[in-house]
């Protein structure tokens, strides 16, 4: 399963930056990634620690990211066709520092 949806969040760790676009896929290993229209985007590699409402709601496990170590976890809500993403939601630490981000869909309230 592959989604990418436009909407709007932030994520903060060394500086906080808006998010505007989300990414998830639990093909081959699975990820979720967070990113903006302009240089920034980061990828958490995942572990699925659960999978609940039909489908629709994933407890991962960060096991790492293709910004160096970093370990936490991770909240994605898919839309009923899970072909969007509704909600993602990550905590946890980058380099050793506290993380977090936050995503909603555009258009979900």
């Amino acid at each position: 399963m592959q989604a990418d949806t436009d909407g709007h969040g932030t994520f903060n760790g060394r500086e906080s930056v808006n998010i505007t676009r989300a990414y998830f896929e639990t093909l081959g290993e699975p990820s979720v990634a967070l990113g903006n229209e302009r240089d920034f985007k980061i990828r958490f590699r995942c572990k699925v620690e659960g999978v609940s409402n039909h489908g629709r709601e994933y407890n991962l496990r960060i096991i790492d990211s293709d910004r160096g170590d970093a370990s936490g976890t991770a909240f994605v809500r898919l839309n009923r066709d899970r072909n969007e993403i509704e909600v993602v939601n990550i905590r946890g630490r980058l380099h050793g520092r506290h993380m977090s981000g936050n995503f909603e869909r555009n258009g979900l309230h």
